[in-house]
């Protein structure tokens, strides 16, 4: 095309206007494209891969106990225990006079071949000090762990549990937290604290908890083989803002190298042992 004015022919110009016009139009699309892919990125994603990695913090001696502490919120709970030679007609007599007490919900049984398994288990790596042990030499006894209401009378219940002629201890859950108790206070102000390392993986799987053998020297009496309670693992999600563990929702805040878990609800949170007051806020740094 011949320009009236100038004799020059326009029609080059205007198509290579054109490709350029073409040409920025198809990187500004690109380039909206990947903002929006990001911000999906982001949003899907962001939380899950902010977090993925190994957290550690150190925590109190009296926090870490009120961790194991939860178990005495079990149903009401008392164990008789059995004298060491007592016959076998005898314990089945013994169950029966217990099953007949008022209040009383359930009885179970632990015969002693049953709980020197369990100590053995309990002991872990150390359970060859038991290997001589066996049917006939088994220094424990036959014993009824016995859930009641909460209207029972716990010291008349103990009480007719004693007349019971092969009856010779009962333990309560009443004494276990009074033992746990005094232990408690005195380490209230011990400087003494565990490191608890928390690691979530790239396949939403996570795992926790506490080293073994510290907890050990650290509070044996309140430890008693309860390990499970102090190392925890399940998976995870991230769902509108909020870390879901297992069925539990965490309400969390990721800050740089800092993931600090504020409160834990929802349908799972009986389960998991990082509900207490006690324990909460919980700071981690990324390790």
């Amino acid at each position: 095309m011949i320009c009236p004015k100038c004799g020059a022919d326009t029609a080059g110009e205007k198509t290579v206007d054109k490709k350029k016009k073409t040409k920025l139009f198809v990187i500004i699309g690109c380039a909206a494209a990947l903002i929006v892919a990001a911000l999906i990125l982001i949003l899907t994603l962001g939380g899950k891969d902010g977090i993925v990695g190994t957290w550690k913090t150190s925590l109190p001696v009296d926090k870490v106990i009120s961790i194991l502490a939860d178990e005495l919120k079990m149903p009401n709970r008392i164990v008789a225990f059995c004298q060491q030679d007592a016959t076998e007609e005898e314990i089945l007599a013994a169950e029966e006079r217990i099953r007949a007490q008022g209040g009383v919900e359930s009885v179970v049984r632990i015969t002693k071949a049953e709980a020197l398994e369990k100590m053995k288990e309990q002991a872990g790596e150390n359970a060859d000090l038991y290997s001589d042990f066996n049917d006939e030499n088994n220094p424990l006894s036959d014993s009824f762990e016995i859930t009641y209401t909460s209207d029972v009378d716990v010291d008349n219940l103990r009480n007719e549990l004693f007349q019971i002629e092969i009856i010779r201890k009962v333990n309560s859950r009443a004494d276990l937290s009074k033992s746990l108790s005094a232990y408690i206070n005195s380490l209230i102000n011990s400087d003494d604290e565990l490191e608890m390392t928390f690691e979530f993986k790239d396949d939403g799987t996570y795992r926790g908890g506490f080293d073994e053998d510290r907890v050990r020297e650290v509070i044996p009496l309140v430890f008693d083989g309860r390990f499970d309670r102090l190392n925890f693992n399940g998976s995870y999600t991230y769902e509108n803002g909020k870390l879901i563990l297992d069925n539990a929702e965490v309400d969390y805040e990721l800050d740089g190298d800092t993931l600090t878990f504020r409160s834990i609800s929802g349908e799972g949170a009986e389960n998991n042992p990082l509900t207490s007051d006690a324990i909460l806020p919980i700071v981690f740094t990324r390790s």
